[in-house]
């Protein structure tokens, strides 16, 4: 799905997923400048780039059911993302894999969409500075990529 869009600042962008990272971008300068202050345009693009996902990626951050993990030496990160139950906790590299099977179907063997909610919830919740960052060792880190959890 190719489009040509100028973003202020920016070359031309081609893809749909080139002017989300653009939009996660400038979300997260906006926050940062505003101390904590949204632009609604923004969010409107986001939601007009990611559909049905990106309303239900603002419910798992105004749920805070997200943390990222990050390793004291290497600064390697991984964020884990809760699911609707206790039981269900996705491992997420938010612009390249989650652990969940939507992401498996929908994202990796349908192309039917960019990315997963967990991925679309865990990017916007560090773009908006909703997301605890925890320190811990790079055993931990590997170990929660070797067995998820």
């Amino acid at each position: 799905f190719i489009i040509r869009c100028f973003i202020p600042s920016m070359e031309p962008v081609r893809t749909l997923d080139s002017v989300g990272e653009e939009c996660f971008r400038l979300l997260a300068q906006d926050c940062a400048v505003t101390k904590g202050g949204v632009n609604d345009l923004i969010l409107l693009s986001l939601a007009h780039i990611y559909g049905k996902n990106f309303n239900t990626a603002v419910e798992v951050v105004d749920e805070q059911r997200i943390v990222c993990f990050v390793g004291e030496r290497t600064q390697r990160s991984v964020v884990k993302v809760q699911g609707k139950s206790a039981s269900d906790v996705y491992l997420v590299f938010p612009q390249h894999f989650c652990s969940c099977q939507a992401f498996f179907f929908k994202v990796v063997h349908e192309s039917e969409t960019i990315c997963c909610k967990h991925q679309l919830a865990a990017r916007l919740a560090l773009a908006l500075g909703r997301c605890p960052i925890i320190t811990v060792s790079d055993v931990e880190i590997a170990s929660m990529l070797a067995f998820g959890s």
